[in-house]
């Protein structure tokens, strides 16, 4: 239908869209199409127009230059968007949010995009605050949720926002899994793909309770990351077979410091196979330096939780009783790993 074409063209101007709904009979502003999706729901699903003014080669002083025309250029999209889904939203005033068979709703789709804005965010809120719980079919996403599993934005100030503006409103969905294989959290999401400032913005509001999780227990902060294979672990364990940004697992480490050292308990898990509980593998039962290595992560992250916690050098895992150099040495393509760890071990 041309309207919901319309409004899925993010370079299409708001004009031609504004004049497609005054033609259009009232009623049918709000049907969906073929796909599922209503106008609006279109509307709130745009990328953003691409129309980049940064260049790796320019002087410093024109990049300067060219980021602040960079940041008025989204503000101004910004606004022109808002400006857009507040004409729009009047029609959908008994709506309940949700826009497709599978449960994504309005705020599910702008938080998605990851540039729309805080505005923008705030607007869907009024219209329906149950947004900010619903979740997605069959993966159980919240909007929080698919705002830290999406791809990271060019224009990043503006996606930290929006992430750390869901999880003031919706605090409670910050460490609730979702219904994937993983179990994964936001958290846990943001901290796969996202930069520092994102997982600041989500954990610094988070009381810090390492006293009380010390022996290597869950924080009620962080919740279990389950699945068919592994049992319960740690986030700092996770992050080291992620492969986040150094920065990111700098920041973990100083903010858990004891979790570089714990090797979580050994847990059971269901097997449908067996119709038996088996223990959990042996990649459960291991310090954040030998998931680093069993997964060949970075170097660079490698570096960084050996200087969190250097005695980890030493230490065997539970099960395999192998050090981080032997895990490495049993790996194709590691030989910078195997010199490395060489050369620290022998300095420990």
């Amino acid at each position: 239908m041309p309207l919901h074409a319309a409004c899925a063209n993010p370079y299409l101007d708001n004009d031609v869209v504004e004049f497609l709904m005054q033609q259009s009979p009232t009623n049918s502003l709000t049907l969906p199409d073929a796909t599922g999706y209503s106008p609006l729901y279109h509307v709130c699903s745009r990328t953003r127009p691409v129309c980049s003014l940064l260049d790796e080669n320019e002087t410093s002083s024109t990049q300067t230059t060219n980021v602040n025309a960079e940041s008025s250029l989204l503000q101004q999209q910004q606004a022109a968007l808002y400006k857009l889904i507040s004409k729009m939203l009047p029609y959908y005033s008994n709506f309940d949010g949700v826009t497709t068979p599978r449960g994504w709703t309005l705020l599910h789709a702008a938080a998605r995009q990851g540039w729309c804005g805080v505005d923008v965010l705030q607007l869907l809120i009024q219209q329906n605050p149950n947004q900010l719980y619903a979740r997605t079919e069959p993966q159980g996403w919240t909007p929080l949720h698919v705002a830290c599993g999406a791809t990271p934005t060019t224009n990043n100030d503006a996606q930290t926002a929006m992430i750390s503006f869901l999880a003031q409103q919706a605090p409670t969905t910050l460490h609730q899994p979702d219904a994937t294989l993983t179990r994964s959290t936001p958290v846990e999401y943001a901290v796969r793909k996202h930069s520092l400032a994102v997982v600041r913005a989500l954990l610094e509001p988070i009381p810090n309770h390492n006293d009380e999780d010390s022996h290597g227990q869950d924080s009620p902060y962080l919740s279990p990351h389950r699945s068919k294979s592994r049992g319960t672990t740690l986030l700092l364990h996770l992050a080291a077979q992620w492969n986040p940004h150094v920065a990111v697992l700098e920041y973990l480490c100083h903010r858990y410091p004891h979790m570089v050292s714990t090797i979580p308990a050994a847990t059971r898990v269901w097997s449908s196979q067996r119709h038996s509980k088996t223990s959990t593998t042996s990649m459960t039962l291991m310090l954040p330096l030998h998931w680093a290595c069993a997964t060949l992560a970075p170097l660079a992250n490698i570096q960084v939780l050996v200087r969190a916690h250097p005695v980890a050098l030493m230490q065997r895992d539970a099960q395999r009783h192998r050090t981080p150099l032997e895990i490495c040495q049993t790996k194709h393509g590691a030989a910078s790993y195997v010199a490395y760890l060489q050369t620290v071990t022998n300095q420990v």
